[in-house]
Parts: structure tokens; sequence; C-alpha cells
């Protein structure tokens, strides 16, 4: 009866590997368990493909496998250090590796590892798993680039180029447009635009600018503005309403100062008013 309830016991236990590791072998992603003493206790086939290497890694340590696989010695040294101090501090240690492939192409992969413990506290075994995130930092390559693209447009234009909320608040305001006003970025931020806004057409901004944005998503035309100085610049602006899923509505506005070209028709039709009133005299006279 001993016999076979151990035997029992025996074949239930193996049941059990086997499934817990068909299930560690199936995961698609690198799983490597560490002992105490730092040394490979198993190894699924996505950390490892060669079922022969797997079974030489059993025993070895970081750098045992390092040394027979040619692996660069700088990944081999982080994957050691992070192993020594998750076992030092009982805590778990993450990092981003950089791996270049046989055929040049590189990839990306978050390595954690996570220690477990005994009942007594000790660290029992290191659990080490990663994922390939290659698309993934791709992708926040691509989105850096065009990051920097749109800055370096927003801050070397030489046009205006700003935002502002929906309550007529500044967000933010290109260096050129700052220049323009004479203020400094962080005079602009959280300032109403009305309050630059030449008092006697003030009440346009909400009855007519802000309406108008809300109903038609844009608006465009001619604005007066004024400076530090107090003096008046005129803008040809094209704004456009903005609403980005999970984040709160604003405008975004495009302008050209073209207060030379509005100074130089006022005087030039003043010039006209003069001759016109001119040559009326002359008729008169005649």
């Amino acid at each position: 009866n001993d016999i076979t309830h151990n035997k029992t016991i025996s074949d239930t236990f193996e049941t059990q590997r086997k499934f817990y590791e068909q299930i560690l072998n199936n995961i698609p992603a690198d799983i490597v368990v560490f002992n105490s003493e730092q040394k490979y206790l198993f190894v699924n086939p996505i950390a490892v493909s060669k079922p022969d290497l797997r079974r030489w890694m059993i025993g070895k340590t970081i750098d045992e496998y390092s040394n027979y696989t040619n692996k660069p010695k700088e990944i081999a040294d982080t994957r050691k250090k992070v192993l020594e101090d998750v076992m030092a501090t009982k805590s778990k240690g993450e990092w981003e590796e950089k791996l270049v492939k046989p055929g040049g192409e590189t990839e990306y992969h978050l390595r954690i590892m996570y220690p477990v413990l005994d009942e007594r506290g000790k660290v029992e075994i290191v659990i080490a798993y990663g994922l390939n995130i290659t698309e993934r930092k791709k992708i926040e390559e691509q989105v850096k680039r065009s990051e920097k693209r749109y800055k370096d447009i927003f801050n070397f234009s030489q046009a205006w180029i700003g935002t502002h909320d929906m309550e007529g608040r500044i967000l933010t305001m290109n260096p050129a447009a700052c220049a323009l006003l004479g203020y400094d970025i962080g005079e602009l931020t959280g300032r109403r635009i009305d309050s630059l806004i030449p008092e006697k057409v003030r009440f346009q901004f909400a009855d007519t600018y802000m309406k108008k944005i809300v109903a038609d998503g844009k608006s465009d035309g001619i604005m007066s503005i004024l400076n530090r100085n107090g003096k008046s610049i005129y803008l040809l602006y094209q704004n456009y309403f903005v609403n980005e899923p999970g984040s709160e509505s604003y405008v975004i506005g495009f302008a050209q100062n073209i207060t030379e070209r509005i100074h130089a028709e006022e005087a030039l039709k003043r010039s006209e008013k003069k001759y016109k009133g001119i040559i009326e005299n002359m008729n008169l006279g005649m």
C-alpha cells in the first residue's frame, strides 16, 4: 500500500511537472529560471531554440553561457548585474536590451527578473522573462522623429503658430509669435488672448470668432492685436478646432504679420482721398 501510494504521488508530480513545463514552453515570451546559486534551472524554447543548447545550459552561469555562445560581454555583464541586484534587494529588476542578430537586424527586448522567496524570506529562485518590443520601439522612434520634425517647424517657423483652449487661454506660442508680441512664453501661457485685442473690438473674440470656431471648426480673417508696447499688429490668420480623443479640445492657429501691408493700404487710401480732393477743388475752380 505504501509503495502504491508513493507511486501515485510520484505520477501526480510528474503529470503536474509536464503540465506546467508545457505551459512555460509555449508561452510566447522568453522564460528562464535561475536557482539560488545564479545558475540556469530552466530555459524555454522561445529563449533558446536549440534543444541541445538548452540542456547544456542547465546548471551553468550567465558567464559560462555567454562564453560558450560568444555572446557580447556587455549583455552578459548587464544580465549578471541585474540578477545580483535582484537577489540582493529581493525586488524586481527591469531593463531594455538591444540585440543585433547575425544578419545585422536590430531587436529590442524588455527583460524582467523577479525573485521568488521561500518561507524564511530567502531567494529560492529568480524567474526571468522577456518580451520582444522591437515593433513598439520602432513606433516610438518614428514618433520621436515626427515630434522633432514638428517641433523644429514650430520653433523655427517665421510665421505665427500658437494654440489656445476653448476659454481663450493661450497654451503655446512659437518663438516668432513671442518675438512679434514682445513677451516671453512664460508671460503668455495662460493669458487670455482677448486681453491682447484692442478694447473697442474685444467683444468680437467671443461673439464672432469663438462662435465660428465651434460652429464651423475653423475661422480665418484679419485680426488686430496689441504688442507689449501697445502698438497694433495686424495678422492674417487661419485657426482650426482640434478635438483629440482623451484630451481637452483646443484651437491651433497660424498667422502672418501683414501690418506693413495694412499701413501701406491705409496710406494709399489717404493719398487717393487727398488727390481726389485736390482734383475736385481744381474742377470747382475751373
